[in-house]
């Protein structure tokens, strides 16, 4: 057969993206964080003994626990998760899938024993097509894929900014075989702090980026690069019976499932543009840019469909203000926090151990309110870095893994507050301050 090229064209993809930490990293947390915001369900593989289930009352997805960690397990799960509809599946975590029960060096080390010879290096014949058919099922399935893998683990002695030695976590080579993270899109590695480092991306937007507490900035960027492009191809599908007669030309168009809507005439006004790809598929750029209009912005930089990119730049520097709806005015910092940001909010203070009373002095003195349920957006980022700024027990608090869930009632960790000071994020879950709820 000749071997024929074509022009490259880049199509809307399914995100693969790899999460390695070490434990106590967030390696959980963020990827439901990052999910949420990819899709609507959300599905989760739990191999961690129901460690994702103890973020039930933050995030909202579906979830299967395994007890055996055989690769076809795995492969199980995907199919299903795919026949369901789910839009996002997560796979937390795929090193059982390597060194756990019935995971691939457990089949290695039974067909060695079977073995006359107890040669291990013949044992991996038979597991490695195993392990390639689950890197198959991970790649080829239609949903968004979030896995994390444990990386090993070494300790290492520095200097803090005062010059004093401190020991060091830090995470190494993941918990996989050896090459398995070139089969992602993004890969990323999460500190002991819960920061997001991005070691190799095909998405140029997330190249070298450190982000920490990684959530729906993160999701927001790679559901535009997902997006940009033009439909995926549909998957084959079995020949249908043909009329004896010959097809006439008005019938090929119409043998299309889902045909791209055709671009409107230009009227001048970039904001009548019809986005032809994407999330947003079908709406105009005013549309968008009222409510996403980050979005908009994304694609002003980075498009690959000219006249968007030239619209959507039009729009971003604001010149054609008649033409956005009325409430692209609102600004989105005013609004009030949501009940998963009180929730963080009072996971940091309930961290950090910040007495209640410091808590509402702050609150009341720099943004006069009296409540944290008063405060808005950008109020509620402000807090939040306060008290982060408080600075963590660190001798106290090393048992705390962030990936192990939040201590839900009374400091369930072992950690009690002072008694004469009543922590906020405790009061059994009313976040109270001197009574009043918060």
């Amino acid at each position: 057969m000749a071997i024929q090229f074509h022009k490259a064209t880049k199509e809307q993809l399914k995100l693969r993206m790899a999460l390695i930490g070490p434990a106590g990293s967030g390696k959980t947390y963020s990827a439901l964080n990052i999910a949420q915001h990819l899709g609507k369900q959300v599905a989760v593989i739990d191999t961690e003994h129901g460690s994702a289930s103890k973020y039930a009352g933050l995030f909202a997805f579906d979830v299967v626990e395994l007890d055996s960690f055989h690769p076809q397990n795995y492969i199980a799960g995907i199919q299903a998760a795919e026949q369901a509809g789910y839009d996002v599946l997560i796979i937390d975590s795929l090193s059982h899938a390597w060194m756990g029960k019935d995971g691939a060096l457990e089949l290695v080390d039974r067909a060695a024993k079977r073995s006359p010879s107890g040669n291990s290096f013949a044992a991996w014949r038979d597991v490695t097509p195993l392990h390639n058919q689950l890197i198959e099922a991970m790649l080829g399935a239609r949903l968004h894929l979030i896995v994390t893998m444990r990386s090993k683990m070494e300790y290492v002695q520095d200097k803090d900014e005062k010059g004093r030695t401190q020991i060091r976590k830090v995470g190494l080579q993941p918990v996989q075989r050896d090459g398995l993270e070139y089969e992602f899109d993004v890969v990323a590695d999460l500190d002991t702090e819960n920061t997001f480092i991005v070691g190799k991306t095909r998405c140029s937007q997330l190249t070298g980026v450190i982000v920490p507490r990684p959530g729906k900035e993160v999701a927001d960027t790679l559901l535009a690069w997902l997006t940009d492009g033009a439909p995926p191809a549909e998957l084959p599908k079995a020949p249908t019976p043909q009329p004896a007669t010959q097809p006439t030309a008005q019938a090929v168009p119409a043998a299309r499932s889902t045909p791209r809507p055709a671009a409107p005439q230009p009227s001048g006004n970039p904001g009548e543009l019809v986005l032809p790809f994407g999330k947003y598929q079908g709406q105009t750029l005013a549309d968008v840019w009222g409510k996403d209009a980050g979005y908009v912005k994304w694609l002003a930089t980075n498009s690959t469909n000219a006249e968007v990119k030239a619209a959507a730049q039009t729009i971003a520097q604001a010149q054609p203000k008649a033409t956005l709806p009325p409430e692209t005015a609102a600004n989105y910092a005013q609004t009030l926090v949501s009940e998963a940001q009180l929730k963080r909010l009072y996971a940091i203070a309930n961290e950090h151990q910040v007495p209640a009373a410091l808590v509402k002095e702050y609150m009341r003195d720099t943004h006069k309110v009296e409540s944290s349920k008063a405060l808005n957006r950008a109020q509620y980022e402000d807090v939040c870095a306060w008290l982060e700024s408080q600075g963590k027990a660190a001798a106290q608090l090393e048992d705390i893994d962030i990936g192990d869930g939040i201590p839900d009632d009374n400091w369930a960790a072992g950690l009690e507050p002072p008694p004469e000071e009543e922590t906020f994020g405790d009061a059994h879950g009313q976040f109270a301050f001197g009574g009043d709820a918060a």
